[in-house]
C-alpha cells in the first residue's frame, strides 16, 4: 500500500477530529484494500462521519464487491443507528 493511502487510513482511524476522520475518509478510493476500512468508519462516533462512510459505500462500490459479512455489518449497524441522518443514509446504498 502507498505511504498516501496508508496516512489517510492512519487518519480514518486515530485522529481525534471528527472533520479530519471525515476529509481523510472522503479522500479514500474503495477498492480491496482500503475497503474494511471504509466499512469501520460507519460505526464512528462522529455522526458526519458515519454517514461519509456511507456514502463513499453506497457511491464508489457496486454491493457485489462487498461481502455478505459486510453486507450484513452496514445493514444492522445503519439501521440501528440513533442518528437520523446516518440511519437515512442507509437507505441509499445500493
Amino acid at each position: 500500500m502507498q505511504i498516501g493511502i496508508l496516512a489517510l487510513i492512519f487518519h480514518c482511524q486515530y485522529d481525534p477530529n471528527p472533520e479530519v476522520r471525515r476529509a481523510a475518509l472522503k479522500s479514500l478510493n474503495m477498492n480491496e484494500e482500503t475497503k474494511e476500512y471504509i466499512v469501520e468508519r460507519i460505526t464512528d462516533a462522529n455522526e458526519l462521519v458515519r454517514l461519509s462512510a456511507q456514502t463513499n459505500i453506497a457511491n464508489k462500490v457496486s454491493m457485489e464487491a462487498v461481502t455478505l459479512d459486510e453486507r450484513e455489518k452496514i445493514l444492522q449497524v445503519g439501521l440501528t443507528d440513533n442518528s437520523s441522518k446516518a440511519s437515512w443514509g442507509i437507505l441509499f446504498i445500493n
